[in-house]
């Protein structure tokens, strides 16, 4: 069905044989990307669900993170104001610093006993 209505679509000079060949590319292209991204959410979830060490040293200062991110962020930014870097360079520079400096920071302050059960 497809190929008559192709065809038919062809024959009326509705659509040149490239367009009709670009059209049937992207859906398929668009199938498969869906598919794919279905597939792989399933495959995790299904295989890989599972934290591993790292995660759930993680995982427990997550709320200790979120309080002493913006400090961390705001210190960086202003360490390398004045740089002669464009945006985006000084986004990636903070953003890579901050992830981990604030992780170890929070992890370092959870040690403490009386902070540990607050955070």
């Amino acid at each position: 069905m497809t190929d008559r209505l192709g065809e038919l679509l062809v024959k009326k000079n509705y659509i040149t044989t490239e367009q009709l060949q670009s059209l049937v590319y992207d859906i398929w292209e668009a199938f498969l990307c869906r598919g794919l991204c279905i597939g792989l959410l399933v495959l995790f979830r299904e295989k890989l669900n599972f934290p591993g060490p790292l995660a759930r040293n993680l995982a427990v200062s997550t709320y200790a993170v979120y309080l002493f991110h913006v400090p961390v962020i705001v210190t960086l930014q202003y360490a390398i104001w004045h740089t002669d870097m464009t945006a985006i360079a000084k986004f990636a520079i903070v953003t890579l610093a901050a992830i981990p400096l604030t992780f170890f920071i929070s992890i370092y302050i959870r040690r403490f006993p009386l902070v540990r059960g607050v955070l």
